[in-house]
């Protein structure tokens, strides 16, 4: 089939062409997981995963990429002070009410951002019990 061909056949069945190229990209990353996690795991794919569970989630996303890499790229959480992984979440946002501006997220670790689950626990009540929490930690490494 030409390429024109194709195009027009794409165009007159939108959905079976989305239903195709959607088992393509299965079939390619049931063929190549590993390259794949290593795309997923690169700043431009977190970054990508990123943008479309806000998406999903309809939570506005009101930084760019290169604003998200000066928050996350390299900082630590910005709660308990640890390494984020490159596997694992990068922002919170302060108040979870509102989307991801530069004025209401901060880098996060996944355990952190677990415990900050929509707003169970509040920023504020965030920053004053993650240092009991580590002090704790400290003094009962087998219980932690």
């Amino acid at each position: 089939m030409s390429k024109e061909a194709m195009r027009l056949w794409r165009k007159n069945n939108p959905e079976a062409a989305k239903a195709a190229g959607r088992e393509a990209a299965r079939l390619f990353r049931q063929r190549h997981p590993e390259y794949c996690m290593e795309v997923r795991n690169s700043l431009r794919g977190r970054w990508n995963f990123f943008k479309s569970k806000a998406k999903k989630r309809g939570i506005a996303l009101e930084l760019s990429y290169e604003e998200w890499i000066a928050i996350v790229n390299g900082a630590p959480c910005h709660y308990c002070g640890h390494e984020i992984t490159s596997k694992g979440s990068s922002l919170d946002r302060k108040n979870s009410s509102l989307g991801y501006t530069k004025d209401n997220v901060v880098p996060c670790c996944v355990p952190c951002n677990r415990i900050r689950n929509e707003d169970i626990v509040s920023y504020e009540e965030m920053l004053y019990i993650m240092p009991l929490l580590l002090e704790f930690r400290k003094r009962s490494p087998n219980e932690s």
